[in-house]
């Protein structure tokens, strides 16, 4: 075989292929870094990567110089080509990024199948790489040929594109987190550096660091730079400034050399604002992560590392010295003297955030609360010591992982009104000290505040019935018929507004259950089935016995009426035997899933019915009946007191509507 027909070669041992190729990178983002790495080093202007997902298959095309067949076999086929020792910086001027020769086996680690196409603006070439058969190249100690393809590129049209099939897995990464991940990984993507880079079409930009619009507070080391934008940062305008001077001992002795680092420290408001990418202080060197977090590192960590995002920048770190980056290209070795001066300055930098974090952050709570009309006018209404208490009490709220607007309207509302019961208690102490008519304009206060309060607490209540109500309305008979066998009995209120608690003596309901069943075991196997159960409550001014029949049974009135005498009987001979004290007043309520018959006298029903002290309500009923009452409730409640009109304002900045 001819020099022609083989033009491609390759020389690399099965030991460096494993270590330096295949399983050197464990994710797409690291693989594309690698080869946007090259693309910047060949002086490209765009890069574009394209993700196929029906093959699948990855395309990163890019516009850099090309490579001529010399440029392919003596530095790209090359495994170790140390490109910084023949040329700093790249003809274009750039720094150059590549090191070790080694970034495109990258691409073996996500792909078996790796095809180059390449124009130097004078020729084109094209060659497929092949997992199985360099391995085998590697096993026999021979030289590896890739295959001669077509070229997809033109001559005239310069720069090279690579392509990666027979994927080991499917690419699961979409494409915005994708953007998120390579955004992250290089400070030179955009038009400040003239270097744009895209994925399926859409330009990676710093938006989607995803972060500048939630800074909080920044600290910048030494002076701020113009690598990142925080115009839109809400507090951007910078919260202080860290050392940035890094002393380093040489390794063969002499006084420290001084380094400097820029970059930044910032918080965001909440957690949630940062994901698994961003929650992290990221190490660069010459413009692109050689580290991916040290924040683990800092050894004091507390709460506040989860607001923490942060870039730290080090070119010196990645001189023409001891290469300090792991092979993998995404650490540095922690235990060189190099990174563990810079990780001194860094912990010493959150270090000393910490507690000014938690001091701005304080402030910037109560700020929040303030930006509020409503708790803002509440509170320019409190004296001296109220608002310092309400101060404290703004920033535990402003400070609690909260992403839910009506979680956050509760707490203030909550708080509100509990400053207002405390207000009451004050005024109530100093009734104690009334002596002149001037000194009832308190006791006038005080009672309007009452009033105030109850109707607020009750118009709360309210409103949760109402719900209850309307859950039970959309209920299917057989399922209402359930919620009320285990929740009637204890809320007696669906029956009644004015019947709220039970407060039953237990002795009196072991003795009227005890005549209860006497009554219950003469009852025909027909009457067992159609009843749920009957009890007897007492609530104010009165007793009563409930009757719950099933939802199916039907029920003859005449018939109703004989079994609720006995059990009113059985309730009347135990309070005039042994419960004197008690309210004689007796009244009895059977709860029906169809009006009793003869359903063709509704009104002779209902009279033999009251003339024992009885009536009866359908399911349906019950659940109209008690909306209605309670809806009635709300709508009469014409008058709006200020503590009404204020939490009001209260739901309408939170974007609450319909609540007081």
């Amino acid at each position: 075989m001819t020099h022609d027909d083989r033009p491609f070669q390759m020389t690399i041992s099965l030991d460096v292929l494993q270590h330096l190729g295949i399983g050197l990178y464990s994710n797409i983002p690291a693989v594309l870094s690698e080869l946007v790495a090259n693309a910047w080093d060949a002086d490209a202007s765009r890069v574009r990567i394209d993700f196929d997902h029906q093959t699948p298959s990855i395309r990163i095309r890019d516009d850099g110089h090309g490579m001529s067949l010399h440029d392919i076999n003596s530095k790209f086929l090359t495994v170790g080509y140390k490109r910084r020792l023949q040329h700093a910086e790249t003809p274009d001027g750039r720094t150059v990024m590549g090191r070790k020769g080694i970034g495109k086996l990258a691409a073996f680690s996500i792909a078996d199948t790796v095809d180059v196409h390449t124009s130097d603006g004078e020729s084109v070439h094209a060659f497929r790489m092949n997992t199985r058969d360099i391995e085998e190249a590697a096993r026999t100690g021979g030289n590896y040929f890739p295959e001669p393809i077509d070229c997809l590129v033109e001559e005239s049209d310069r720069g090279t594109l690579i392509r990666l099939t027979d994927l080991r897995k499917r690419p699961s990464w979409a494409a915005d987190h994708l953007r998120r991940r390579l955004a992250r990984r290089f400070s030179v993507i955009g038009e400040k550096h003239g270097f744009d880079v895209s994925i399926d079409g859409d330009p990676i930009t710093l938006d989607d660091r995803d972060y500048f619009n939630d800074m909080e507070f920044i600290w910048y080391f030494g002076d701020p730079a113009d690598d990142w934008d925080f115009s839109r940062a809400p507090s951007g305008d910078g919260a202080g400034v860290l050392p940035n001077v890094v002393p380093i001992l040489p390794p063969n002795g002499g006084p420290p050399v001084e380094h400097a680092i820029r970059g930044f420290i910032g918080t965001v408001r909440k957690p949630s604002q940062l994901d698994d990418v961003n929650n992290a202080v990221v190490l660069s060197a010459r413009g692109r992560l050689i580290h991916e977090d040290m924040l683990p590192e800092y050894r004091q960590a507390r709460v506040y590392t989860e607001y923490v995002v942060g870039e730290v920048i080090a070119d010196f770190l990645d001189d023409d010295n001891d290469d300090i980056i792991t092979s993998g290209r995404q650490r540095v070795q922690q235990d060189d003297a190099r990174y563990v001066a810079v990780k001194t300055v860094v912990n010493q930098a959150l270090h000393s955030i910490r507690d000014e974090w938690d001091r701005k952050r304080k402030q910037a709570g109560v700020q929040r609360a303030l930006e509020y009309p409503s708790v803002k006018a509440w509170y320019e209404r409190r004296g001296p010591d109220t608002q310092r208490t309400a101060k404290r009490l703004f920033v535990k709220i402003e400070a609690l992982r909260l992403d839910e607007d009506e979680r956050k309207y509760e707490l203030y509302r909550a708080s509100i009104l509990a400053f207002e019961k405390l207000a009451l208690k004050d005024m109530l102490s100093a009734l104690d000290h009334v002596e002149t008519v001037g000194d009832f304009d308190l006791l006038a206060r005080l009672m309007t505040g009452v009033d105030e309060i109850e109707a607020t607490r009750y118009r709360d209540i309210v409103e949760g019935r109402l719900k209850v109500i309307q859950a039970l309305r959309n209920l299917v008979p057989n399922a209402l018929e359930r919620a009320l066998q285990e929740h009637l009995f204890n809320h007696l209120w669906l029956l009644h507004p004015s019947w709220e608690r039970a407060a039953t003596v237990p002795r009196m309901e072991e003795t009227v259950g005890a005549e209860f069943e006497k009554i219950d075991a003469g009852l025909s196997e027909e009457e067992r089935r159609g009843r749920i159960d009957i009890r007897f409550q007492t609530v104010p001014g009165k007793h009563v016995i409930v009757e719950l029949k099933r939802y199916d049974a039907r029920v003859n009135a005449a018939d109703l009426v004989k079994q609720l005498q006995k059990y009113r009987r059985a309730l009347q001979k135990c309070l005039r035997d042994k419960y004197q004290g008690e309210p004689r007043d007796v009244e009895c309520v059977a709860v029906l899933g169809a009006a009793p018959t003869p359903q063709d006298d509704p009104e002779g029903n209902r009279r033999i019915l009251d003339a024992i002290g009885a009536r009866y309500v359908t399911y349906d009923e019950l659940v109209q009946q008690a909306e209605a009452s309670y809806d009635d409730y709300l709508k009469a409640r014409t008058h709006a007191s200020d503590l009404d009109d204020l939490l009001t304002a209260l739901a309408h900045d939170f974007g609450i509507d319909g609540k007081p």
